[in-house]
């Protein structure tokens, strides 16, 4: 496999698990079968992104520590706990999501496993964004990169 093939493939698990995102947090609008499925359709993904990104794992005893280093770290570990639990919490919780919004807006009390959940997504979101963000200047090297490969006239 050429690293460019592996690249997409990264690129093609890093958007499935975007749209799986974003059709989990609209998870009210569909059956709870679907949720529950793309729920473990996400599980899946996130185990496929840690496993083709296991070399910055084995790279954290190596190199030089400093601090965008060590906040990377933490927020890239911290994502990945979240989300692990997150996606292992929702086979905990009974009913749909409308079931579960219902009962909010009534001012009801939710079981505990539906407030660990709900709270884990919130977490989970707000690290997720910070983890896409911080990959913001890799992305944006890498499409130069790309950009400036395909404007360079092979040699004649």
């Amino acid at each position: 496999m050429t690293h460019s093939n592996n690249q997409v493939q990264k690129t093609v698990v890093d958007c499935v698990l975007a749209v799986i995102v974003i059709v989990q947090l609209l998870g009210v609008l569909f059956p709870n079968k679907v949720h529950h499925y793309v729920g473990i359709l996400f599980c899946i993904c996130l185990i496929i992104h840690i496993i083709q990104h296991r070399a910055w794992l084995r790279a954290l005893t190596k190199g030089h520590w400093t601090s965008k280093r060590i906040v990377g770290t933490c927020v890239n570990l911290a994502t990945m706990v979240s989300a692990i639990t997150l996606g292992a919490s929702g086979f905990f919780v009974q009913g749909s999501a409308r079931r579960v919004f219902k009962t909010i807006l009534q001012g009801q009390v939710l079981p505990i496993e539906s407030c660990v959940h709900l709270t884990l997504v919130i977490i989970t979101v707000c690290l997720v964004l910070l983890h896409v963000g911080l990959q913001v200047p890799r992305i944006v090297r890498c499409l130069k990169s790309n950009k400036t490969k395909k404007n360079v006239a092979p040699d004649a």
